[in-house]
């Protein structure tokens, strides 16, 4: 027997844009984040294929904020309702703008935006590099080398702060969990304050890290 848990009904526009027009639980299925799991997974999608997500709210409905953490933006309002939108994308490629580059790592206030050909570069050789993107906005990134079989090494992890706590930094480092599944060693280094949030990922404090630096030239 097949459970019915509540509707959930798109379409396509004629703009090519995914029309949300209904979500709904059953009241016995509520609060158990089935709707938020839907929406993920149609979002994801749409993301991976570049297919801007629209849906409307009533301005009264607390749904607005469960939209909102998911990366929903009010593009538009009538008497009654939000309009609601999510045009981010996602892309894997290394050869990226390099005055967006910087100005991500900007946004984040990191000193490696003062050497945008070493930055140019560095995600240029990189092994594998995920970004997600506002139209033409570089929104986020993730970055990794690796020797192909034991080692990969995530150099970059960041994400614009007016795009955090969406889960952009979750599905990045998902995507990079499944990429190289199987390797010895997945490596990153973190501040102290963030180690919590890579736990959840299954990485564990082991050892210490020691760095030679050099930042004379922007080479």
């Amino acid at each position: 027997m097949i459970k019915k848990f509540g509707v959930y009904a798109t379409h396509i526009t004629e703009n090519k844009d995914l029309f949300i027009n209904e979500i709904s639980i059953l009241k016995e299925y509520q609060n158990k984040g089935i709707g938020k799991s839907i929406l993920e997974n149609q979002l994801n999608e749409n993301r991976e294929k570049g297919i801007r997500t629209i849906l409307q709210v009533f301005k009264n409905n607390r749904a607005k904020e469960l939209y909102e953490k998911l990366g929903f933006k009010i593009y538009g309002e009538t008497l009654t309702h939000y309009q609601m939108e999510d045009n981010l994308s996602y892309k894997y490629d290394t050869n990226i703008d390099k005055i967006k580059l910087v100005n991500l790592f900007k946004s984040v206030g990191w000193k490696t935006a003062e050497y945008p050909n070493r930055l140019y570069n560095a995600i240029k050789n990189s092994e594998y590099v995920m970004t997600i993107w506002k139209e033409e906005e570089l929104v986020g990134l993730i970055s990794a080398i690796t020797d192909g079989y034991i080692n990969v090494f995530i150099t970059y992890l960041l994400v614009n702060p007016e795009y955090q706590k969406i889960g952009l930094g979750k599905t990045m480092m998902n995507d990079f969990i499944k990429k190289f599944e199987g390797f010895g060693r997945r490596i990153l280094t973190t501040e102290i304050d963030k180690e919590d949030y890579y736990k959840k990922f299954g990485f564990d404090i082991e050892g210490i890290v020691m760095f030679n630096k050099d930042w004379d030239k922007d080479i």
